[in-house]
């Protein structure tokens, strides 16, 4: 099965299927940036995964955080991400649940 990515393809495939249509939307297999969520939900997709995405992200993250402790010394990305601090606390609150 062939990745779907065009606009029109997945508006025929919404049109000619009688079904709810999902899209895995990955950005680093999509050969460039996936369709917003609101131009999907336009075209009538009813579900969206984000696959191995966010975890994809999360490792890519790790390295950014590592090369900069290793090369720099520093942790400004680390710091970064966790501002403001009480978002990232409840975030976190919310994960181990």
């Amino acid at each position: 099965m062939q990745p779907v990515w065009e606009k029109e393809t997945i508006a025929t495939l919404v049109k000619e299927i009688d079904a709810p249509i999902n899209i895995l939307s990955n950005p680093g297999n999509a050969g460039g940036v996936p369709l917003s969520v609101r131009e999907l939900q336009d075209l009538g997709v009813a579900r969206l995964s984000l696959g191995s995405g966010l975890m994809k992200g999360t490792l890519a993250l790790m390295k950014k955080v590592a090369d900069e402790l290793s090369e720099q010394g520093t942790y400004h990305i680390l710091l970064d991400t966790l501002t403001p601090l009480p978002e990232a606390v409840k975030a976190y609150k919310l994960a181990i649940r």
